[in-house]
């Protein structure tokens, strides 16, 4: 019982830490903002280049349509990467918690057992509370970043596809 309090603080300070970096991303913040004007772009270059892809269009064109292109399957492929990497880390964030929430519910039981001062046993239901509410934000980040994840992923389809048309069309063009 002795260290309890000891090592509630010490538990109580990683989940502060977990909160402080959750609040502190930026890249489900940006990308989220920036993915609708991102889809919009694509939308809009999907028609151009549609409408670009019929014979006789010159290889700058398609050339210039290829470039805009890669630019946003660049940008794609960089949130794809960022977000995969903050995905990573919430996953682990969440995989520390049950393990937590397990030690710290049998030292409430064990606390309780040895009639604790009310103020231990007050420490640590503050501290089961605390990590319930930090179980809850990861569990809400993570499906923002699997939601974004997956938004990237379809433009990016969309990106690709165009750019495979693209190629067809150069190609072809090179051999008339």
């Amino acid at each position: 019982l002795a260290d309890i309090v000891a090592a509630a603080e010490s538990t109580s300070e990683k989940l502060q830490e977990i909160e402080g970096s959750l609040s502190a991303e930026q890249t489900s913040v940006v990308v989220a903002r920036e993915l609708p004007r991102t889809s919009q772009e694509i939308a809009d270059l999907l028609v151009e280049t549609t409408e670009s892809l019929k014979p006789g269009t010159p290889l700058e064109t398609l050339g210039d349509l290829d470039a805009r292109w890669k630019k946003l399957s660049d940008q794609l492929a960089v949130w794809a990467r960022e977000l995969t990497a903050r995905a990573n880390i919430v996953e682990k964030e969440i995989d520390l918690l049950p393990d937590w929430r397990s030690t710290w519910t049998q030292t409430l039981e064990v606390a309780h057992n040895s009639s604790a001062p009310p103020e231990v046993t007050t420490r640590i239901e503050s501290l089961l509370t605390a990590l319930a509410r930090t179980g809850s934000i990861l569990q809400t980040r993570r499906a923002t970043i699997l939601t974004l994840q997956s938004r990237v992923a379809d433009q990016t389809q969309r990106a690709t596809g165009a750019q495979r048309l693209i190629k067809l069309a150069k190609s072809g063009a090179v051999e008339t």
